[in-house]
């Protein structure tokens, strides 16, 4: 007896073949499921100058973060203020510290991470812009301001927060901050930068103004004499308060 498949019986066995294959490929494609995003909410922007006003203990530790025992922040009350001086949308800190004596070295260092800047000396650079700017002034066991310029959302309270300036001539014992565009009201000549975030009123001997930036620097100019003097008009019990403009 012949053992080997019939015509027919091979005929049958190829077209059940052929049929499953082409059920195979009908059968929908496998889809893939993306994968899970898991949103994590960001952290509401704080407004430069806005936020939580700084205490004495982390405008020290901020200093020492920065400076690393060279200064010492005098923590009295009205000589650190926040803001957003360099007119980024973050909230920036400026610092009345006092040098150390023995620490001069570090802090006149030309590789020093900080920038050393005279807001006096460059007020000059307003009437003549053409002049240079002023040269890297020394600093001596003095009192200066320190304006720490904040980072992303965190302000100057984020550990990213590392680029300080150290201005000279400007420690008041007295610092301020108001909003630059009202500042530009009370100063002549004008500022020639867009009237955005805020300005260090602070005074140089006895004559009141504010430390702005612009161009790369900070500049110090007093509030102009006709300002002040409507002022203290008006402060006066029974004064006539100035004619409305």
């Amino acid at each position: 007896m012949s053992l080997r498949p019939s015509p027919l019986t091979l005929g049958v066995a190829v077209a059940c073949a052929t049929s499953l294959v082409s059920f195979a490929c009908r059968r929908a494609p496998r889809t893939e499921e993306a994968p899970a995003i898991l949103a994590t909410p960001l952290p509401t922007p704080v407004p430069g100058g806005a936020g939580a006003p700084p205490v004495a203990a982390e405008v020290q530790a901020k200093v020492d973060q920065i400076f690393g025992g060279v200064v010492h922040a005098s923590g009295d009350p009205g000589t650190f203020v926040a803001g957003d001086f360099d007119h980024d949308g973050w909230s920036d800190l400026a610092a009345e510290v006092d040098v150390k004596p023995d620490r001069l070295a570090d802090m006149n260092h030309e590789l020093a991470k900080w920038i050393v800047q005279d807001p006096v000396a460059a007020e000059a650079l307003l009437e003549e812009p053409r002049h240079a700017l002023p040269a890297r002034p020394q600093i001596g066991a003095e009192r200066v301001v320190v304006l720490i310029n904040g980072f992303d959302l965190g302000g100057w309270r984020s550990n990213d927060a590392r680029q300080a300036y150290v201005l000279k001539g400007v420690a008041a014992r007295q610092l301020g901050s108001m909003p630059l565009a009202d500042a530009m009201k009370r100063v002549e000549p004008s500022l020639g930068v867009a009237p955005e975030g805020s300005a260090l009123v602070t005074q140089v001997g006895p004559q009141p103004g504010i430390v702005f930036f612009g161009n790369g620097r900070y500049t110090w100019v007093p509030f102009a004499a006709k300002a002040a003097a409507g002022k203290a008009t008006a402060a006066r019990p029974g004064a006539a308060k100035p004619p409305a403009r």
